[in-house]
């Protein structure tokens, strides 16, 4: 009988091992605050409506400009917390490729915060036509993956919401992140701030039913014993 009754329990052990799922797990391989530039030029204003500190002619580290680079400091604390600026025609490049960013099959996930913009002059504000391209370049600097997104139209003041755009790896090589106008005409397409990349993978985890299965088997088999005990 005792035999018995650890055969039944190694049963109720080895039975969750076959009942487990696979859950996404997401590792952070790539953030971008903003917040550490060089150079570039004080406004001796500020910001339309919003009155927030204007830099313009920075440069972030770590980042190309494709045209002049704008920037806000959004708590006016001399730069802590600078948000990026886009500009017509302007774009912001990565300078080097970002490690384990395209690895053939894996799902990633680029996270943003996007605001509309304005510098000092009112008709320079977003409009809800207005965007930018957020690309993900190939070591040839071809695309991977691109899309628009728009910010909406100003408000009068920055006004972050979240967004994120996700991309499978090719294998190709490690790949760089470009944010770029969508305009040709004299409006700012935005601003972005607090880039994040995710590595999304796989773990096992036992599913929720396994690990209730497991708790009733092996509460009924020790009742069951102490009954019989009894």
């Amino acid at each position: 009988m005792k035999h018995k009754f650890l055969n039944n329990l190694l049963a109720c052990l080895i039975l969750p091992i076959t009942l487990f799922t696979n859950a996404s797990i997401a590792e952070i391989i790539f953030e971008e605050d903003f917040n550490d530039f060089s150079g570039g030029t004080s406004h001796n204003g500020a910001q339309f409506q919003s009155g927030l500190d204007l830099n313009v002619g920075l440069t972030f580290q770590g980042w190309g400009n494709d045209g002049r680079s704008h920037g806000v400091i959004l708590d006016n604390t001399n730069g802590a917390n600078m948000a990026a600026m886009i500009w017509v025609n302007h774009a912001l490049t990565l300078n080097s490729g970002i490690s384990d960013s395209n690895i053939a099959g894996t799902s990633y996930d680029l996270s943003f915060q996007m605001s509309a913009a304005v510098y000092a002059i009112g008709t320079q504000t977003t409009t809800a036509d207005d965007g930018m391209y957020f690309d993900i370049l190939r070591t040839d600097g071809s695309m991977l993956a691109s899309q628009l997104f728009k910010p909406g139209a100003w408000t009068g003041n920055m006004s972050f919401q979240n967004a994120s755009l996700n991309y499978i790896g090719d294998g190709s090589g490690d790949v760089r992140i470009r944010v770029r106008s969508s305009l040709q005409d004299g409006h700012f397409s935005g601003a972005v701030d607090n880039l994040t990349l995710h590595q999304d993978g796989t773990t096992d985890v036992p599913e929720p039913s396994t690990l209730a299965i497991f708790t009733l088997g092996i509460m009924g088999l020790t009742s069951r014993r102490f009954k019989k005990q009894a």
